[in-house]
């Protein structure tokens, strides 16, 4: 699974804020100071106008939904930020391998295209890494790669198909996840925005479950 991990010092009422707040905005001195963005699209276009239309500057923008390289352009073209943060997946790597690190998907890199989410999850994701990084130069980009979240169907299908005796596919038990709790992303977005750091990461929590480990609690 992924192994760059940052871990905040402290809880933020931005973490809170960005759990409960499909668009929200802090305010210093009376002056708009942060964006955001999680909503539906056509919200998001419709935002992404307005901010044009006015000229506002925000010193950090969260973009929840960046699906495909069409919705980053369509963002990053109406607006004028201090930083970008895109939340990722590590669907954006094509290929699985032990100890998964940023280097494996080089974002820098890969050709461009503008694509809607008709090209597939993973592909879409890639490209709406490489949008930012290659076609907003001048906006400082973090993307950040997250993996199961906890909170997901993905474990629910485990319990379900155990406790009601269903078959699962499973090809390879011994297969790990790494996972990262709701609240754990809304802790580390706010604490990102305030470092320096601009690139490509991964989050997770520490360590790493197989599939035969879910199994065998379960069945517990």
């Amino acid at each position: 699974g992924p192994t760059s991990r940052l871990t905040p010092a402290t809880r933020t009422p931005l973490a809170r804020m960005y759990k409960e707040t499909p668009m929200a905005s802090f305010q210093n001195n009376g002056k708009l100071k942060l964006l955001i963005i999680v909503g539906t699209r056509p919200e998001i276009i419709r935002l992404a106008a307005v901010i044009n239309k006015c000229r506002k500057y925000f010193d950090v923008v969260f973009d929840n939904l960046a699906y495909c390289s069409a919705y980053v352009n369509n963002v990053l073209s109406n607006i004028i930020c201090g930083k970008y943060i895109q939340l990722s997946s590590i669907a954006s790597y094509a290929v699985r391998v032990p100890n998964i690190k940023e280097g494996h998907f080089d974002p820098y890199r890969l050709p461009v295209e503008i694509c809607d989410t008709s090209v597939g999850y993973g592909r879409g994701k890639r490209q709406a890494e490489a949008i930012a990084y290659q076609h907003f130069k001048e906006i400082p980009v973090a993307t950040v790669r997250i993996p199961y979240v906890t909170k997901t169907d993905r474990l629910y299908y485990y319990c379900k198909s155990i406790v009601k005796q269903q078959p699962m596919n499973i090809t390879d038990v011994s297969r790990g996840f790494t996972f990262v709790q709701d609240h754990e992303i809304g802790r580390f977005l706010p604490w990102l925005a305030a470092q320096d750091f601009t690139g490509p990461i991964n989050l997770a929590s520490e360590g790493m479950v197989t599939i035969q480990m879910i199994l065998d609690y379960i069945g517990s």
